[in-house]
C-alpha cells in the first residue's frame, strides 16, 4: 500500500480486496454455462460492502431498552482498579498509573511523524508539538484547570459530565457510524462518476 494514502483510503483498497475476493471465490463454484456478472458498480466503494453502515441501521432502539434494563438490574458498577488504586492516595502508585495512562499510543506517534515529515524549522516544529501536545491531552487538562479555579465544584461537575457522555454515548456511536456510511457511499458515487 502506498503510504500517502489516508486510512480511509485503506480501509477502501481492504474492502475492495475482501469483494475481488469474495467474487472469485463465488466465480469458482458458478456453473460453467451460467451468465456472469462482472461488473457491480459501487460494489467496493461503500453501497454494497460497507460495514460501517449497517450498525446505525441494526443496532438502535432495541439493545439500547435491553442494555440499560441489564444494566438498571445489575445495581451501580464499582469503579476501575486504576481509580480504585488512585483514590487511596499512594504517590507511587499514582506516578505508575499516570505513566501507564499516558505512554504515547500510535496515533500521538503518527502525529508527531506527521509533523516531522512538515519541514519545518525548529522553532515551528516546538510550536507544533506543543500545540499537538495541547489538543491531544485536553481531556487531562480541563480538569485540573477546573481543579485549580474551582476545587470544590470541579468532583461534582466531572460526575455530571460521565453521566452526560455515559446516557448519549449510544447516540454518538450510531450518528458517527452512519455519517462514516454516508460518506463512504458519497465517495463510492463520486468514484462511479
Amino acid at each position: 500500500m502506498d503510504k500517502d494514502k489516508s486510512i480511509l483510503e485503506k480501509f477502501t483498497d481492504a474492502m475492495k480486496g475482501l469483494a475481488d475476493t469474495a467474487s472469485e471465490a463465488l466465480k469458482s463454484e458458478e456453473p460453467a454455462n451460467a451468465p456472469v456478472a462482472s461488473y457491480m458498480p459501487l460494489g467496493a466503494e461503500g453501497l454494497v460492502s460497507d460495514p460501517l453502515l449497517v450498525p446505525p441501521v441494526a443496532a438502535q432502539p432495541v439493545r439500547k431498552k435491553q442494555r440499560a434494563a441489564k444494566k438498571a438490574a445489575k445495581g451501580p458498577s464499582e469503579p476501575p482498579r486504576w481509580q480504585r488504586e488512585l483514590s487511596k492516595g499512594s504517590p507511587r502508585v499514582t506516578f505508575l498509573v499516570g505513566a501507564a495512562l499516558t505512554l504515547p499510543g500510535a496515533s500521538y506517534l503518527a502525529g508527531l511523524a506527521s509533523i516531522h515529515k512538515l519541514h519545518y524549522g525548529t522553532p515551528e516544529t516546538v510550536l507544533l508539538v506543543i500545540g499537538f501536545n495541547v489538543v491531544m491531552l485536553w481531556l487531562l487538562e480541563v480538569p485540573f484547570v477546573s481543579f485549580l479555579l474551582a476545587p470544590e465544584k470541579t468532583p461534582q461537575a466531572i460526575a455530571r459530565a460521565k453521566a452526560w457522555v455515559s446516557r448519549h454515548s449510544h447516540t454518538f456511536a450510531v450518528r458517527g457510524f452512519g455519517a462514516i456510511g454516508i460518506l463512504l457511499v458519497i465517495k463510492g458515487l463520486i468514484g462511479y462518476l
